[in-house]
């Protein structure tokens, strides 16, 4: 049997209408797509399969023919299609600051515009664009576009970009000063402190600046500045001329319109005597021009001693001033810190005495009597008392501020520490610490009677019930004011 053919050869192969060699090169137009490929195998028998001559992109593309030999041999050939890049440097969009480039060379845009903004769209999404000569100053300016295509060929547009410049008109449309138009010069009144300016530029991209809108008296410059668009400024000055105030810092000499607490002051040897505690008097004058002002100091805030109460007169300058200086005498306040009698718990005492009080006294009574109806008085130490000595202090305080303490030492008494019984009873009879006592079988209670020696000792009393048969224990508790205590105790025996 004739074995099958191990064949592979090819005996032409073409591809885009070429004879190409296996590891050959073809190159084809821009935008080719797909390519046509013929291989004829020498052998009759054996199959052909192409692949990768569609689906092509610019560059290199890599076309594959397989041949199989009738035994199930394979080769492969292998060809590069080069697809060339395109020459397209044609523009879509080309717009700058969002005006239209395409349909002419010159865009116009508006006074203080510093920068192009451009919008370029290139036909073939492989070509590129770079642009120049975006930063914009004012008047002509020339902004590069440069379009680069895939196969690297250039292409430049010029584009002519007029910034319109700025304006250069410093003019006023209108322009007054308290309502008077364009002044050189205005004299106001005495007390003027501003005046009122009006300043409108005739270009609305101009500004206005006013300085020295507030004046004083005598001569005074206001400026208004105008700044162009363009930086360019022009000043209008106008003087203002402000009466001066008058300097007349004097007071009237009319009788009677200078007083202190009524009294005419106008003589300066004149001491107004007030009484002592005073703190504040009443003090008025009259100034010779009506246009000044007067201010009183000294008036409040009075302490025993020779006083001064002054008359500044500001005169209507607001510069010049006179002080006139009166004397007011307040008298000395009383010291007397005397007590014409002290008594504690209903006890007349004196300064240094001593009251005893019974035991459990908390408080105790003080009444002092002053010599002087002025002085104050304070007592301390009367309240909260406790066994034993304290001291109760009564604080004398005289108008002057002087002071004076009166002491008084307060004895308390001990509490009582009796614990002793004066009866103690058990059924009717009577009984003795640790003694005992005998009960009818059956008892349950007992009859006690407790009482203790001193009526303000507390007395307890356990297991007088519930008694049962047998020995049985009975405590009484005296316990004393003082805190002590003694406990009672008998044996209680039930009979059975």
């Amino acid at each position: 049997m004739t074995p099958l053919s191990s064949n592979t050869a090819l005996s032409s192969l073409k591809v885009d209408g070429s004879t190409v060699a296996d590891g050959g090169t073809v190159n084809v137009a821009n935008r080719t797509v797909s390519v046509p490929v013929v291989a004829v195998a020498s052998d009759a028998d054996a199959l052909v399969a192409v692949s990768g001559n569609s689906g092509l992109k610019t560059g290199s593309n890599t076309v594959s023919v397989v041949v199989t030999a009738a035994n199930g041999a394979k080769k492969a050939y292998t060809v590069t299609v080069v697809v060339a890049k395109s020459s397209n440097k044609e523009l879509a969009v080309l717009s700058v600051n969002g005006q239209n480039a395409l349909t002419g060379s010159s865009i116009t845009l508006p006074a203080r515009t510093s920068s192009a903004v451009v919008k370029a769209v290139t036909v073939d999404t492989e070509a590129s664009v770079s642009v120049a000569g975006t930063t914009l100053s004012s008047g002509a300016n020339t902004v590069t576009v440069t379009v680069t295509a895939a196969d690297a060929s250039t292409r430049q547009i010029e584009i002519s970009v007029y910034v319109t410049p700025l304006s250069t008109d410093t003019s006023l449309k209108t322009f007054t000063v308290n309502g008077i138009s364009s002044p050189t010069s205005l004299d106001l009144p005495v007390g003027s402190k501003s005046v009122v300016v009006v300043a409108v530029p005739t270009d609305a991209g101009a500004k206005a600046e006013v300085t020295g809108s507030s004046v004083s008296a005598g001569t005074n410059t206001v400026r208004v500045r105008v700044t162009a668009a363009s930086g360019d400024f022009l000043d209008y000055n106008v003087t203002v001329n402000v009466a001066a105030r008058s300097t007349n810092a004097n007071l009237s000499t009319a009788a009677g319109t200078w007083t202190i607490n009524g009294v005419d002051v106008s003589d300066e040897s004149t001491i107004v005597e007030v009484p002592a505690g005073t703190t504040a008097v009443t003090a008025s004058a009259k100034t010779a021009d009506s246009k000044a002002t007067l201010v009183i100091s000294g008036a409040s805030g009075l302490t025993t001693g020779l006083r001064t109460v002054t008359f500044t007169v500001i005169a209507e300058d607001g510069t010049t001033t006179n002080s006139y200086e009166r004397s007011v005498q307040v008298k000395a306040l009383s010291s007397n810190t005397n007590l014409t009698s002290l008594t504690v718990a209903d006890q007349l005492v004196v300064d240094g005495g001593t009251v005893n009080l019974p035991a459990g006294t908390s408080r105790v009574s003080v009444v002092p009597v002053l010599e002087s109806e002025e002085s104050k008085f304070t007592v301390s130490g009367n309240t909260t008392l406790t066994t034993g000595s304290q001291n109760v202090v009564v604080t004398v305080t005289a108008p002057s501020g002087a002071t004076a303490t009166y002491t008084i030492a307060v004895v308390v008494a001990a509490p009582a520490s009796n614990t002793n019984l004066s009866t103690f009873t058990i059924n009717g009879t009577t009984v003795a610490n640790g003694g005992s006592i005998s009960v009818a079988a059956g008892t349950t209670r007992l009859h006690v009677s407790a009482i203790a020696e001193d009526a303000k000792a507390s007395v307890s009393v356990t297991g007088k019930s519930d008694l049962k048969a047998g020995a049985n224990t009975l405590t009484v508790t005296v316990t004393a004011l003082s805190g002590d205590s003694t406990t009672y105790t008998v044996t209680v025996n039930v009979g059975n």
